[in-house]
């Protein structure tokens, strides 16, 4: 119900929001990550004119926090509204704190720690509230540890969708082509509490279906969910899927179908990573 207040009394300052593409995607398009996208170039957008920001951005940024569908973008969000460190954005973050999802409580918790912890006074004007940190800014204790001057770390683990040998295949996949492609940039697999990113690997989704002609499609859908490190902040979901299609009726044969399919679709995860991540 908080949420729902909170959406609703954001209403008014929703409706003029219209003209700005951004503010638009955030609120209707139909696609969890373009409204995600949307979120990040806001925050990059208002983070760089270094004042507080505009109600209507902040409106469409607290709807998103306590309103979207999706859980993943309701995260990113609280992780936004804390990046900007704009006290009017404990209301929803207050409300967030009681989402039903545990990924948006903590976003939700986290976000409200980065904010001023008094509240501006009735009247104040938008120039007087406090300007949000800058973004990127590096624990002392981290930047210390770093290791590898250049570079930040990038690691690689499974979450719990799909079987551990599939994850593990995956990973292996992902970790391979990361090397192949971007060993220079990214410090692979550290040791110690390196900086950067963490990227969660998953199985999306799985279907063995037959198809014309007597065959089997086989479908994987491979899911990088990628987190800034320690901090544990999302920053991109990728998705990836790949099929194919075999007449042969073996198991044995299905078998190396599928995890042949595993491995276009772990690569394809592991280049949208890259692409992703040069953005940042």
């Amino acid at each position: 119900m908080g949420a729902l207040v909170v959406a609703l009394s954001l209403a008014p300052q929703l409706a003029h929001s219209a003209a700005d593409p951004v503010l638009a995607a955030i609120a209707e398009d139909p696609s969890f990550k373009v409204r995600m996208q949307a979120i990040r170039v806001l925050t990059k957008r208002l983070v760089s004119v270094k004042r507080p920001a505009d109600v209507p951005s902040l409106a469409a940024l607290a709807r998103a926090a306590t309103a979207d569908e999706s859980h993943m973008v309701r995260g990113l969000a609280c992780y936004s509204l804390g990046q900007l460190g704009d006290p009017r954005g404990r209301t929803p973050l207050l409300a967030a704190k009681n989402d039903p999802n545990a990924f948006v409580r903590e976003q939700a918790a986290e976000a409200i720690r980065q904010l001023p912890t008094a509240a501006p006074e009735p009247g104040t004007e938008p120039s007087q509230l406090p300007l949000p940190a800058k973004e990127g800014v590096m624990p002392a204790a981290v930047a210390e540890d770093r290791g590898h001057p250049g570079q930040q770390a990038l690691s690689v683990v499974t979450e719990g969708t799909g079987s551990a040998d599939a994850l593990e295949r995956a990973r292996t996949v992902v970790m391979d082509r990361l090397r192949e492609r971007a060993s220079g940039s990214w410090a692979l697999e550290p040791s110690g509490n390196h900086a950067g990113y963490q990227v969660a690997l998953a199985i999306a989704d799985r279907k063995i279906e037959p198809s014309e002609g007597a065959k089997t499609r086989v479908t994987l859908v491979v899911r990088a969910t990628i987190s800034s490190w320690p901090e544990n902040h999302l920053r991109h979901v990728v998705t990836a899927r790949a099929t194919a299609e075999t007449a042969a009726s073996s198991e044995v044969a299905r078998s190396r179908l599928e995890q042949r399919v595993l491995e276009a679709a772990a690569r394809q995860a592991a280049d949208e990573t890259i692409t992703e991540l040069s953005r940042d």
